[in-house]
């Protein structure tokens, strides 16, 4: 039951290939060019369409996956709304970008119907320090699912 309590968390860091490769995939598009977006690379070269995809078409899949990455870059404090998580979320993981340093990760969407702020869902140490604190200050019910091992702490 922990795990599930903890929200499933990932940390990327800098490392922003498999989120690349998920965005990729879910538009259809070159994995190297949104990685490299994310990496807030310019003059990045366009790819060339693949799999007999028209010009137009590969375009639209490219505004898709750059609108897709600015919607989840840190700036834009994607963690604070739950109809944010759920467009950035693929396959039931939200990903996004946490510190404006580059600081990438991702949790499983379910664990946004367990959150007791949106602000603990930045950061794996903000999605803690949350919990904690509602723990702490008796604001966390003893239902919730991090109630039982917070009381181990």
């Amino acid at each position: 039951a922990k795990g599930n309590s903890l929200a499933g968390w990932t940390s990327y860091g800098k490392n922003v290939r498999p989120i690349a490769e998920a965005v990729a995939g879910k538009y259809n598009y070159d994995t190297a060019y949104v990685a490299a977006y994310m990496q807030k690379a310019t003059d990045i070269p366009l790819p060339e369409p693949k799999n007999g995809c028209d010009d137009d078409e590969w375009e639209r899949r490219r505004v898709a996956c750059v609108a897709w990455v600015d919607s989840a870059r840190a700036d834009k404090n994607p963690w604070q709304s739950a109809s944010t998580a759920k467009a950035l979320e693929i396959g039931g993981v939200v990903y996004h970008e946490s510190y404006d340093s580059g600081d990438w990760s991702s949790y499983n969407l379910s664990a946004r119907g367990q959150g007791v702020t949106g602000y603990q869902f930045r950061a794996p140490g903000e999605w803690f320090s949350e919990l904690y604190a509602a723990y702490y200050t008796k604001k966390m019910k003893p239902s919730h699912p991090a109630y039982e091992w917070l009381q181990t702490l």
